[in-house]
């Protein structure tokens, strides 16, 4: 029984340590980067038919899992596109899709529909 409660112990530790860790911010990180974005997308203008603009608060924000998915309930069905420097993508246009254009650091340098 005293052994039993020491391994329940341990393995009460053990979760703790790992979502304690499982944090995905680095130095100079704001943690609460996906309250960034708007609740709901506003109705798509003839320019901007993916809602670039109101994203324009993400510029110079780490990519990070958190933000991704934030950006993609923000998006809805229509996927957004990730580009990372030297990623290769395909030249169809689909007005749309949100295009996050990302920098050497990983960081959203801009924002574009296609």
């Amino acid at each position: 029984m005293v052994r039993n409660r020491a391994l329940s112990s341990n393995a009460a530790f053990l979760c703790l340590l790992i979502t304690g860790c499982a944090s995905d911010s680095g130095p100079g990180d704001d943690a609460s980067e996906p309250a960034l974005l708007p609740t709901s997308q506003a109705s798509a203008s003839d320019k901007d038919t993916c809602g670039a603009t109101q994203l324009g608060s993400l510029i110079k924000r780490h990519d990070s899992p958190a933000l991704r998915a934030a950006v993609g309930r923000f998006v809805g069905a229509v996927p957004a596109r990730w580009i990372a420097p030297g990623t290769a993508v395909t030249s169809d246009y689909i007005a749309e899709r949100l295009n996050l254009i990302l920098d050497e650091d990983g960081r959203i340098a801009t924002l574009r529909c296609g």
